[in-house]
This record gives C-alpha cells, sequence and structure tokens, in this order.
C-alpha cells in the first residue's frame, strides 16, 4: 500500500479520499485520453468500486454564457451517449481489468444546477437523465449502477469521501 492521498479536485470541487491509499485513486480521463473516461475511478480495499464523473456548471469561476452552452449541452442526447454512457463503458473496462471487483457509478452531473434553477426542475433533469443512463446500459452484462447525485446530495449518498466546494472555503 502507497502512502495515503488526502484530496482530488474535479474543477471547484474537492473530494477527500483520506481513508484510501494513493494506489486506490486513477485520474481515469488522464490515463485514458483517447476515448471518453470519467475523472476518477476510486477502489478502496473493503468497499466497491465507484466511477466519478464530474460536470460543475455551477462552477463560480465558469462565465455565465459558457455555464448556459454547457447546461443547455448536458441535456442532449449527443452529451449523454458520449460523456456519459460511453466514459462509463471505456472506463468501466479500464478499472474492472485493473481491480474486478464489482463497480458502482457515480455521475456527478448536476452539481451547482440547484443554484440556477428551481429544485423541481433539478429533481426532474435529474430522474430523466438517470433513466435516459439506466435504460442505455441495461443491456451490457454486469455494466454498473447508475447514481445521480447533486453536489448536496454528495455528503449523504457517498459520505465516506466527503466533498466541498473549493471557492467557498
Amino acid at each position: 500500500m502507497t502512502k495515503k492521498t488526502d484530496k482530488e479536485t474535479g474543477g471547484d470541487l474537492e473530494f477527500d479520499f483520506a481513508d484510501c491509499s494513493e494506489d486506490d485513486i486513477v485520474r481515469v480521463d488522464q490515463v485514458i485520453r483517447d476515448r471518453p473516461a470519467v475523472d476518477f475511478g476510486v477502489t478502496p480495499p473493503n468497499d466497491p468500486c465507484l466511477l466519478i464523473e464530474v460536470k460543475d456548471p455551477g462552477n463560480p469561476r465558469a462565465h455565465k454564457p459558457d455555464r448556459e452552452r454547457f447546461i443547455a449541452k448536458m441535456q442532449t442526447d449527443a452529451f449523454l451517449n458520449e460523456q456519459v454512457i460511453d466514459a462509463n463503458r471505456t472506463s468501466y473496462q479500464f478499472m474492472t481489468a485493473r481491480n474486478p471487483a464489482r463497480i458502482s457509478y457515480v455521475f456527478l452531473g448536476v452539481f451547482g444546477i440547484a443554484r440556477l434553477f428551481a429544485e423541481r426542475k433539478v429533481k426532474a433533469l435529474l430522474k430523466t437523465m438517470q433513466d435516459i443512463v439506466n435504460r442505455q446500459i441495461s443491456g451490457t452484462p454486469g455494466l454498473p449502477v447508475v447514481i445521480l447525485v447533486s453536489e448536496r446530495s454528495w455528503n449523504t449518498v457517498i459520505h465516506q469521501y466527503p466533498l466541498r466546494r473549493v471557492s467557498e472555503g
């Protein structure tokens, strides 16, 4: 086991992986560069692997026109197919070759959107994205469960790896 690592960032979001060794965390998108891939693969010894994809239109450093374009893009079939489904498949294959344990997939697709839209619309978007992704990948044997969480719900759902927004201190 290699020394422990504390924090990993995805944009303005910081994950606390203090309970993991450096060997447990892979920046998948930095290893797989020729195809879409998730941001992090986390394979703790006693827990299922997580594939974590961060999409953060709520990043306070994002320019408003860029944010609006990105939010519109997030709601397209092309985005879901390439950035979610294809990235999940590629990363799943990579991580299972590395660690064949059961993998849970966590797609952080709506960080910051709650600040931009009404809560009801955020919940509807989450449900729609989750239904589409689960339907698209359900035919692949062994492919993981997809869980969509928001910045707000992360620390409840994935409490073992605390999350914070860097710009908020």
